[in-house]
């Protein structure tokens, strides 16, 4: 009788264990991404970022915009000098980047093309 507890009770442990990991694994998947972020994943450096982000998040919103039928992006706080300011987040996987990326001059140069064989 105590064995078949004591193996009740470690099933229980584990599936505890196990549903705790897949939290925290959707919650990282699901975590917004930033404009700065997007540009960090396309290897621009700090600089690039501080000096060109704010007009990049600028274009990225406005495809956003066009996309979502006028929705607005998700707010997060973000800490900018020293203080926490809400900048828009969106899905990793939105399609408003790469839209942003290539109609902003200064990111266009670097945007990949590829084009399609006849």
């Amino acid at each position: 009788m105590a064995s078949a507890r004591s193996a009740n009770r470690a099933r229980r442990l584990t599936a505890t264990a196990v549903l705790r990991d897949r939290t925290r694994t959707n919650r990282v998947a699901n975590k917004p991404v930033k404009c700065s972020d997007y540009l960090t994943a396309q290897g621009h450096d700090t600089e690039f970022i501080n000096r060109y982000g704010s007009m990049f998040g600028k274009h990225v919103v406005n495809a956003y915009r066009a996309l979502n039928l006028g929705a607005e992006p998700q707010k997060v706080r973000k800490l900018i000098n020293g203080r926490w300011r809400k900048v828009n987040g969106y899905k990793a996987t939105d399609r408003a980047f790469a839209y942003g990326y290539t109609s902003y001059p200064r990111t266009a140069a670097y945007a990949v093309t590829y084009a399609v064989a006849a």
